[in-house]
């Protein structure tokens, strides 16, 4: 046998080669298949039986609930938990800065956020450190409170490659409140 088709029945829910060719099968029929397929499998249980990640309370998406242990008085009590972290929906809309690749998750499309296209009194600038031949650009700006996307928090959205590498990542007197 092939050490990658081992590998993959190993740390996978599969448990035979015909099996794992059934599931990808499957996939193959699917209208959207291409790319990358991820499996969640092997998921854990709280105290009181609910999954650590929630598949029903929204058909079209993954949420991460809150909690699983705590009481609604100790819910109320902790920090606003903002929706990036609760959603992966919400997650993989910020996830591109120029979002250009399809990400589907439970069969429905993410529709992708341009967060600097969103953003009002928008400057940009180019920084280049000491001794690099690069620079860097940096985009200035605020999203406005009001309208159909308001995102959750403010700070720094950081991007390296197109790719999200620290969401609201707070600079200045912002990590004083």
């Amino acid at each position: 046998m092939d050490t990658s088709l081992e590998a993959i029945l190993e740390f996978s829910p599969y448990n035979s080669e015909d099996e794992l060719k059934k599931r990808l099968r499957k996939l193959s029929s699917h209208k959207h298949y291409s790319g990358t397929t991820i499996v969640l499998f092997g998921l854990k249980r709280g105290r009181n039986g609910v999954l650590e990640l929630d598949f029903e309370s929204d058909p079209t998406d993954i949420r991460n609930p809150e909690t699983h242990d705590a009481s609604q008085e100790t819910i109320q009590q902790q920090v606003k938990v903002l929706e990036y972290r609760q959603s992966l929906r919400r997650y993989c809309s910020i996830l591109f800065k120029k979002p250009e690749m399809k990400i589907f998750i439970r069969e429905k499309k993410v529709q992708g956020f341009l967060i600097t296209g969103a953003l009002m009194k928008r400057q940009t600038m180019m920084y280049k450190p000491k001794g690099k031949d690069k620079a860097a650009e940096i985009v200035f700006g605020y999203l406005p409170k009001k309208g159909a996307e308001v995102m959750e928090d403010d700070g720094m959205m950081f991007y390296h490659r197109n790719r999200l590498i620290k969401p609201y990542h707070k600079l200045g007197c912002q990590t004083k409140v």
